[in-house]
């Protein structure tokens, strides 16, 4: 009896001596990736799947891949890291010569309502003891991350390389958490806006005779709070669809009209906003029926915004064509970034079209013609 117990130890000890020392790895995929002038494709199931292009690797290299299950700390404000994560090892590699795409699934049911999968979902890497949004795109049909992998050793993240210093990635599906069904991050806190609009110098054609006349407009300016009447406040916030924005005014009084929209969109990788686009309307009622009506419309090329956060208790996000920082100087042309600038004052009498002036040119004056919108995160 005693025999066999010391026999059934021996027998544990050695199992357990071997896990030590051969431990399992699990891994998904274990392949030698060698110089291929045909496309080579590794996948594990539905769920992952690594695609080297034809002629995309210059050197032979060992490839793992294996699921993460215990991912570094991921504190991304308003972001959620997914469990479909990889990890991946790239032994003896150089550099890619074309782009290699991995396909990783995401859930959709970790989509929050109201938000599609272009805005919600991320495709997350971690390097260099951070979590990075990556290089990717969506595919909505099949539910798919497609990460866009130019060069592992000089990253697309801005940061520097993306490999660890043992040669491994661990890519992962992130998603945006909302803001009361809002924009999933920063944008979410930009509910106030000032925008402010002078054209001071421009030349107007008078429609009865052709005539060209030099004109001169006061400045306008746009708040999220402004008066309605006596004693009130009317409160109109930024509305946020993912990225893009939007705020309308509407002022009435005893002798205006006013109607005011804003709409763009903000590129969050570079901060480039597009698509803006302003315009005004406000009819004054003047004296013996008379009627003056200004319409005015602004489009602005893609410009620069600058993002910023003061400690987390306000910030702020500014397009203004008056101080866009360009190369040590101060760049004070409207022109150069309206893509279109249209103005028409016309006069009715008794409801009759008595004459109208539309602009002819916008003149190069940046002191008196300029454009700025500021979001904030308080009034």
């Amino acid at each position: 009896m005693k025999k066999i117990t010391i026999i059934l130890i021996v027998m544990i000890i050695v199992s357990s001596c071997d896990e030590i020392l051969n431990p399992s790895t699990d891994y998904l995929i274990e392949k030698e990736v060698k110089p291929s002038s045909e496309e080579q494709v590794f996948e594990s199931g539905s769920d992952f799947r690594i695609v080297f292009p034809p002629n995309s690797t210059n050197n032979n290299f060992e490839l793992k891949v294996k699921k993460e299950s215990s991912a570094p700390t991921f504190s991304l404000s308003n972001m959620k890291l997914g469990s479909n994560l990889y990890k991946l090892s790239f032994k003896g590699f150089q550099s890619f010569a074309k782009t290699v795409n991995i396909y990783l699934k995401y859930d959709p049911s970790k989509i929050e309502s109201g938000k599609t999968p272009e805005q919600s979902v991320k495709g997350m890497i971690y390097s260099n003891g951070t979590w990075k949004e990556a290089n990717f795109e969506i595919d909505k049909v099949n539910s798919k991350i497609i990460f866009n992998i130019n060069n592992l050793s000089s990253s697309n993240t801005k940061d520097g390389p993306i490999l660890m210093a043992d040669d491994e990635i661990i890519i992962g599906d992130g998603y945006t958490t909302t803001d009361e069904g809002q924009s999933d991050d920063q944008l979410a806190k930009l509910k106030y806006y000032l925008c402010k609009v002078e054209l001071g110098d421009f030349i107007v054609v008078k429609q009865s005779t052709q005539q060209e006349i030099h004109f001169e407009y006061p400045s306008l300016s746009s708040t999220s709070y402004f008066e309605n009447g006596p004693g009130e406040l009317d409160t109109v916030f930024v509305k946020w669809n993912g990225t893009k924005f939007s705020m309308n005014r509407a002022f009435k009084d005893s002798y205006n009209n006013i109607n005011m929209t804003i709409s763009g969109e903000i590129n969050k990788q570079t901060w480039i906003c597009s698509n803006l686009i302003y315009q005004y309307s406000n009819e004054m009622q003047m004296a013996d029926k008379q009627v003056k009506i200004v319409d005015i419309k602004i489009k602005l090329k893609p410009i620069l915004s600058f993002y910023k956060d003061f400690w987390g208790q306000l910030a702020s996000l500014d397009i203004d064509t008056y101080k866009t920082f360009e190369q040590g100087k101060y760049d004070h042309d409207l022109i150069k970034h309206a893509e279109e600038v249209s103005f028409t004052l016309t006069f009715t009498q008794d409801g009759n079209t008595v004459e109208i002036y539309t602009m002819k040119q916008l003149n190069d004056n940046p002191k008196v013609n300029k454009f700025s919108l500021s979001m904030r995160s308080n009034p």
